[in-house]
């Protein structure tokens, strides 16, 4: 029999909520349950435990803003959240964020973008499900505080933790906040990589051992740190894979690794400083923000975009 999901939609505004039905209906089988108040979605959640996901826009449900979100995943522990919301900068993301919430797009939402995260976070639902202690919320830690005019996150989970990819997609919406499309493309590649290779090589594949990441914000910089259980290395002496990239995708495919293995170089274009600690398993990557003087300039690579929205009439 097949297993279709449960996803409560949360929203004040009828025909946000039957566009975002309708987008979900379209794209797979589901079972749709919609709330207009704060009240009326905890009762839905609390009322059923086999609540797959839950949609909601926090200040068009409650007076409290971003706080409902707690109160949602305290009523249907483990069960993911997905904001979106007109609203977005860096303060609330990391609200989001801190509160529990998994993913956070702003409103009108790409349809397509959309459809991908509430399919990714289904799945990941059901991975948890079936999954091991090692996404066990016990071993994980986020911590969340000003740092002057700036922001420090930081999250200590498992390799196999789902608390890595949801750190990873917060700092996906933050750079596109403050950078442009190529240059957020490329960081989020290289931070990808190094949180992989610190996955596969310095934990060596140990889904219990620990990965801690954060992101440190301020007025004129974005530095990240990634961190691993292992015992470090020495980037000096890892090859360049530019020099002779045919024999090094042979070489990685005959000693068993993914074909990648171009992390410390996409690290190295992308940003405008990669440094190691003495041990070599903790890396940083810093990257300058130089934002315009004029404000409307901002994102305008991607504010011209023809791709249809979703939640446009909240």
């Amino acid at each position: 029999m097949k297993n279709i999901p449960r996803i409560l939609l949360l929203d004040k505004d009828a025909n946000t909520r039957k566009l975002l039905a309708a987008v979900l209906q379209g794209a797979d089988e589901a079972d749709i349950r919609e709330a207009a108040t704060h009240a009326d979605g905890l009762a839905l959640v609390k009322g059923s435990p086999s609540t797959d996901l839950v949609i909601l826009d926090p200040a068009s449900i409650s007076k409290r803003g971003s706080e409902a979100i707690g109160d949602f995943r305290a009523a249907g522990p483990g069960v993911p959240v997905l904001v979106v919301s007109k609203v977005q900068n860096e303060k609330s993301l990391a609200r989001a964020m801190e509160l529990g919430a998994d993913d956070y797009l702003v409103k009108p939402a790409d349809i397509i973008e959309f459809r991908k995260a509430v399919a990714r976070l289904l799945q990941e639902r059901r991975d948890i499900l079936a999954a091991s202690n090692a996404n066990d919320p016990a071993r994980s830690s986020l911590l969340i505080r000003s740092e002057g005019e700036g922001m420090l996150v930081e999250v200590s989970a498992p390799s196999g933790s789902m608390h890595i990819a949801r750190f990873e997609r917060f700092v996906n919406r933050l750079v596109a906040l403050n950078l442009t499309s190529e240059e957020s493309l490329k960081l989020r590649l290289a931070l990808e990589e190094v949180i992989t290779n610190a996955k596969e090589w310095g934990n060596r594949g140990d889904l219990k051992k620990l990965i801690r990441m954060s992101y440190c914000l301020l007025p004129d910089r974005l530095t990240f740190r990634v961190e691993d259980q292992g015992e470090g290395f020495d980037p000096s002496t890892i090859p360049d894979p530019t020099l002779d990239p045919l024999s090094h995708v042979r070489d990685r495919r005959a000693s068993g690794k993914r074909v990648g293995g171009w992390g410390i170089l996409l690290a190295r274009k992308s940003v405008d400083e990669v440094a190691y600690n003495r041990k070599g398993n903790v890396v940083f990557l810093t990257k300058y923000l130089r934002r315009p003087a004029d404000p409307s300039q901002t994102g305008s690579e991607s504010g011209h975009s023809a791709k249809p929205k979703a939640g446009a009439g909240a």
